[in-house]
């Protein structure tokens, strides 16, 4: 037999699930749990009879999953916990999966409805195992970069030596200095990996580059970047202009907007240094998506007063893919998908100021 507790907020899945569940011998040990306090009181009580935790993610703040799997683990090393989230696999970055199946938890994507299967084979594997997975080649999201050592190079870095991790030497060292300003339209849509790679690719273009991160919640080891220089906040952004051609900065996500692009706010912990950083920026990179479930918040860069007047050349926008759906509302605005050659562009771009 095997046991489970639920965290579905007020969308109550378990009724129609415990019979499902039952013909499989698995069973609830209580009724669903509305809250993640409420969760984990159960849990302090009957850990040891808990197999698996099942977490709807609209029924938390994501933000703080990470330490929501930390406490439960506390509580019982080897608890599987499955996560659904709201959505198809293809509306989340490589980045964003990586991060979970570090955390060794298990997905489920509702697409309007998942699949009990999947929900039942995710649960029957019972606790974690003390085996450890095999080391898989991690992805940054960004498969046209990542996957180019792999494939036939590209033009502008067919000299570059990955062995041993050389610049090229294809044209003068670049005179220009340069910030770039990369940030969330919604938590997740990718900033930190976008910045992370746009750093690696201007330090190979021989730019004396460093990363900025002032997104102040490192998801990864920033230290070990190639060729780039790591920096956190609070660091004199004017000393590292005078050192770097290419200042690349993570913020995050500044902005808490509703599903409607109409209404937001300012995170009560968010830096508000950050927004002059956005000011000076030669370049800002807006990440967001281009679905119906998320279009508005990308668009409210485009509909709010106060970034009209921002939103020009100087103001790019990333989507995972159906760019044109933006496009076709904003003609005159920088719109990519993340296969597009934006690096190339922007190394263009830059180069081309750099000679003027």
């Amino acid at each position: 037999m095997v046991s489970v507790i639920s965290l579905f907020g007020e969308t109550d899945f378990q009724p129609a699930l415990k019979t499902r569940l039952a013909l499989e011998n698995i069973f609830f040990i209580e009724s669903n749990c509305v809250t993640s306090v409420q969760l984990m009181d159960v849990m302090d009580k009957r850990s040891k009879e808990v197999d698996g935790v099942i977490i709807l993610s609209a029924a938390i703040n994501m933000d703080s999953f990470s330490d929501l799997v930390n406490t439960l683990r506390k509580a019982e090393p080897k608890v599987r916990i499955i996560l659904i989230l709201d959505g198809r696999p293809d509306n989340f970055l490589r980045s964003q999966i990586n991060e979970y199946n570090d955390m060794h938890v298990d997905l489920i994507f509702d697409d309007d409805g998942f699949r009990a299967d999947d929900l039942v084979r995710a649960i029957k594997k019972g606790k974690l195992s003390d085996k450890k997975p095999k080391d898989k080649r991690r992805e940054s999201g960004f498969k046209d970069f990542d996957s180019r050592e792999e494939e036939k190079p590209r033009r502008i870095s067919e000299k570059y030596d990955k062995r041993e991790s050389k610049p090229v030497e294809s044209f003068t060292l670049p005179q220009c200095h340069r910030i770039i300003t990369v940030f969330n339209a919604m938590h997740g849509a990718g900033a930190t990996y976008t910045a992370f790679n746009l750093a690696k690719y201007f330090a190979i273009q021989n730019f004396k580059t460093c990363f900025l991160d002032c997104a102040e919640k490192p998801s990864f080891d920033k230290d070990k970047i190639g060729n780039v220089d790591v920096y956190h906040f609070g660091t004199e952004v004017e000393t590292l202009k005078e050192k770097y051609n290419v200042i690349i900065a993570d913020l995050g996500t500044p902005y808490e907007i509703d599903n409607s692009g109409e209404n937001f706010k300012i995170d009560e912990k968010y830096n508000k240094a950050n927004f002059e950083l956005i000011k000076e920026s030669s370049l800002k990179i807006i990440m967001g998506f281009a679905e119906d479930w998320s279009l508005q918040r990308t668009l409210f860069f485009l509909k709010n007063e106060a970034w009209e007047t921002i939103t020009d050349s100087s103001c790019i926008f990333i989507v995972p893919e159906n760019a044109d759906r933006i496009k076709k509302i904003y003609p005159e605005v920088n719109v990519y998908n993340r296969s597009d050659n934006y690096r190339d562009t922007i190394f263009e771009l830059f180069r081309e100021d750099d000679v003027i």
